[in-house]
């Protein structure tokens, strides 16, 4: 059957070369994929797999200071303060860039320049972290009661 370029079934792109519908290559996880140039390229990744920032490829994972959105099955980045994230806002930070501190609270984990002086130490192992003191504590050494 011929078809027009644009009217391949899902799974193959309009090969230009022999003019036929051709089944996406499966290295590179795509659903839907096109001919680009020369290059074939994904337009949808393969369930569990997310589109790469990168290039137009899919894989099952995201570069570490990106996060998955499977919403959309692609790999998006984190605020600029994360390290590493579970989504694009400020407030989803799991770990953070050399010079900022991790600091969690009732409304998400955030990165900052310093713990704040009271209330908080700085808990240097393995990230950057501040704590919170225990709730009767001013300033503290430790989460513990008797950590003043």
């Amino acid at each position: 059957m011929c078809v027009a370029n644009t009217s391949c079934p899902p799974g193959t792109y309009a090969d230009t070369t022999t003019y036929k519908c051709t089944t996406c290559p499966t290295n590179i996880n795509c659903q839907e994929c096109m001919y680009s140039g020369s290059t074939i390229v994904c337009t949808k990744c393969i369930y569990g797999t997310y589109m790469a920032t990168t290039g137009p490829t899919c894989s099952a994972t995201c570069a570490s200071n990106e996060f998955q959105n499977k919403g959309n099955n692609s790999c998006q980045p984190c605020d600029a303060l994360c390290l590493t994230c579970n989504s694009a806002t400020n407030n989803s930070c799991l770990s953070c860039a050399s010079t900022y501190f991790l600091i969690s609270n009732s409304t998400g984990s955030y990165c900052i320049d310093a713990c704040p002086s009271t209330g908080y130490f700085l808990n240097s192992t393995p990230t950057k972290r501040c704590q919170a003191c225990y709730s009767t504590c001013k300033r503290c050494t430790g989460t513990g009661r008797s950590s003043i």
